[in-house]
């Protein structure tokens, strides 16, 4: 469970330390960059302005495992109903704007 600092015993992740610093998480994304497939981005969220720490999480929503599609204009085009990240939807999402 990441935002806890903890893992499932049977989770097949590494247990990493909960970042407490805006510098130890992007040190955290790059280490964690070379796990993913695809080309999919990557944002660091800010830990300020105080006292809103995480103000991505807490503008489009608190969710344990979040993703969302943006189009061009700016509009959310999925965002996970259940606070799950369903890749296949989201799959889905890119493909309806790229014509796919």
């Amino acid at each position: 469970m990441p935002y806890s600092g903890t893992s499932s015993p049977d989770s097949n992740y590494p247990s990493v330390r909960q970042p407490t610093t805006y510098s130890e998480r992007v040190t955290l994304a790059i280490e964690m960059e070379g796990l993913l497939q695809g080309t999919q981005m990557m944002w660091v969220d800010e830990l300020a302005p105080e006292p809103r720490n995480n103000p991505v999480w807490y503008n489009y929503g608190p969710s344990p495992v979040p993703g969302w599609v943006i189009d061009m204009d700016g509009k959310i085009i999925y965002a996970p109903s259940d606070c799950w990240l369903n890749v296949n939807s989201a799959q889905n999402a890119i493909d309806s704007i790229c014509g796919s």
